[in-house]
C-alpha cells in the first residue's frame, strides 16, 4: 500500500528533489528531506485523517525542533555540510535513484503515522522516524540526534504545543 502524505509533505518532498537535482546529486537522500524541513517554511501536516496542507510558521517544523532544543542555523550548517559532500554527477540527464536509507526513513514515518492513528504522513512522521535504532548509524540520523533532542523531547514538544 501507498502512504499518503500530507500536502505540506508532499511539497517538501518536491522540494527535497529539487534540491537533489540542483545539487546535481543522483541520488535522493533523507538529508534532502530534512534540508527542505527546515528551509521550506512547511507547516505540520498533522491532524487525525484529515489531509493537512502547508501550515503557518507558528506550527512549522522549524518551531518544533526549536522548541526541542535544536540550534537551527548549526542543525542547517550540518545539512549543508553534508549536502555539499555528496558525489555529484556532471552528466546532462540526471535520473533521481531514492536512497535505501531514504526508503527505509519513509515506511518507518507511515508506521509513526499508523501508530499516531493519523491516515496521513506528515512531516513530524518522518522526524519521529528518523529516531528509530535501524535508522541511528545513518548520516541523517547521527545528524538529527547530534543536534541535541531525544525522540521523547521531540514527542512532547510536538504533543504538548501542537496538538492541544
Amino acid at each position: 500500500m501507498k502512504a499518503k502524505f500530507t500536502n505540506s509533505f508532499e511539497q517538501i518532498l518536491q522540494q527535497s528533489q529539487s534540491e537533489a537535482l540542483q545539487r546535481e546529486n543522483q541520488e535522493w537522500r533523507t538529508e534532502h528531506v530534512l534540508y527542505a524541513l527546515v528551509t521550506s517554511g512547511a507547516g505540520t501536516g498533522s491532524g487525525g485523517s484529515t489531509q493537512g496542507s502547508s501550515g503557518d510558521d507558528e506550527n512549522s517544523i522549524v518551531s518544533i525542533l526549536s522548541l526541542a532544543g535544536v540550534s537551527i542555523p548549526a542543525f542547517r550548517a550540518s545539512l549543508e555540510t553534508k549536502l555539499k559532500s555528496l558525489p555529484k554527477v556532471l552528466s546532462g540527464n540526471t535520473q533521481l535513484y531514492p536512497s535505501a536509507e531514504l526508503q527505509k526513513a519513509l515506511a518507518f514515518a507511515e508506521s509513526e503515522a499508523k501508530k499516531m492513528k493519523d491516515e496521513y504522513v506528515a512531516p513530524e512522521h518522518f522526524l519521529l522516524a528518523l529516531f528509530h535504532s535501524s535508522l541511528a548509524s545513518t548520516d541523517a540520523g547521527k545528524i538529527i540526534r547530534d543536534s541535541g533532542p531525544t525522540r521523547h523531547d521531540f514527542s512532547d514538544v510536538f504533543f504538548r504545543h501542537f496538538l492541544t
